[in-house]
């Protein structure tokens, strides 16, 4: 497990401390969501080497952005990340350029 995948991992479990410790104080919850949204920058701006990295990305966002009254307000930018890197990476895998993954017939 390399630095990507560890921290979405911690991502997750700060997501879930959140939610099994309710109710605590504003100011606990606030500074849990900074961390949690912190690792989450962190760990998209982290380029994927394999489709490991991509999955952890993919399930940190899915489990930290389960309900709305959660979410991270970077989702949208977060998934075209995710999309891009995914197009890429599948284009390298097969030999395709990865501006013709996205072409529809």
């Amino acid at each position: 497990m390399n630095e990507l995948q560890r921290m979405a991992g911690l991502a997750i479990e700060v997501y879930r401390l959140q939610h099994e410790f309710q109710p605590m104080p504003d100011e606990t919850m606030d500074s849990l969501s900074d961390v949690r949204f912190g690792l989450a920058e962190e760990v998209m701006t982290m380029p994927s080497t394999s489709m490991s990295d991509l999955a952890a990305k993919m399930r940190m966002l899915a489990a930290t952005n389960g309900d709305d009254s959660s979410f991270d307000p970077a989702l949208p930018a977060y998934l075209a990340v995710l999309q891009a890197e995914a197009l890429a990476f599948l284009g390298e895998c097969i030999g395709a350029p990865s501006s013709d993954m996205g072409a529809s017939a």
